[in-house]
């Protein structure tokens, strides 16, 4: 009976939060699955923009226009397909500052629309398709909002508001954002690679970029990490590498037949 009375007030907690307006219900579009957001999109892009300023402070910015534009060209070509369009999408190739020679290939996206792709990684790809794989993944996780539902659960809704209501951020403020970034820069959970992967699949397929490059750029992430002699962090970025190439087979081959139906 307790329990009972228990369940029926949490039910009636969380409905209370979401009438209040602190909490929406969102769908994940690949699953169908239901989860408590607490940050709004609005909260989400400027959250964003303060987290796109530290990556400016901790890396350079790639100003090369043939660079920039051949990055714009793909990513904003993906975004005219994404599933969600109300965000202002930012695209960076980034480079270190510093210790050069102990970059590890990586891309990450922030809340709000910023993505980036490091110099060691764009120098890995050798086809747009593959620029395009990485992009489209990056991507799914913002259309997904998975980076604001690990930061929700990492270092809570809370520091997060912390975050947003600071107008010139203190030292606490500021290592509380510098945590934020590394957590972005950071592999999600297995579930959540592969629903990103699955999604940029799709993306990818609608604007004519092949998804087997996906495979291909997974492949070199791979050789790339048996090779190496380096083991910094960034290359966690990069988990469940042959999981994630079973997934992304079976969600190509499900792409051709619904296709051919």
């Amino acid at each position: 009976m307790e329990k009972q009375v228990n369940f029926k007030l949490l039910n009636y907690l969380l409905f209370s939060v979401i009438l209040s307006g602190c909490a929406s219900v969102e769908y994940n579009i690949l699953t169908g699955k239901q989860h408590l957001a607490f940050i709004s999109d609005e909260k989400e892009i400027k959250l964003g923009r303060r987290l796109a300023q530290q990556v400016e402070k901790e890396f350079k910015i790639i100003k090369d226009p043939r660079i920039r534009d051949r990055v714009n060209k793909i990513g904003y070509s993906l975004v005219d397909v994404c599933d969600r369009k109300g965000l202002v999408y930012h695209f960076e190739v980034i480079t270190a500052k510093k210790n050069k020679e102990k970059e590890e290939p990586n891309a990450f996206a922030l809340p709000g629309g910023y993505i980036y792709i490091n110099q060691k990684l764009l120098d890995m790809l050798d086809t747009d398709d593959e620029v395009a794989a990485v992009l489209a993944h990056e991507l799914s996780h913002i259309v997904l909002r998975h980076n604001i539902l690990k930061l929700q659960e990492a270092i809570g809704t809370q520091a997060l508001l912390a975050i947003l209501a600071s107008q010139a951020p203190d030292a606490h403020t500021v290592k509380k954002i510098q945590v934020a970034l590394i957590l972005m820069m950071l592999n999600y959970s297995k579930e959540r690679e592969t629903e990103a992967d699955r999604l940029g699949i799709r993306y990818m397929e609608k604007t004519g970029y092949d998804p087997r490059a996906m495979i291909t750029v997974l492949k070199k992430l791979q050789d790339y990490q048996f090779h190496s002699p380096i083991r910094e962090y960034h290359l966690h970025s990069h988990p469940y590498l042959d999981e994630r190439i079973n997934v992304i087979k079976s969600e190509i081959e499900l792409q051709k037949n619904i296709k051919n139906d």
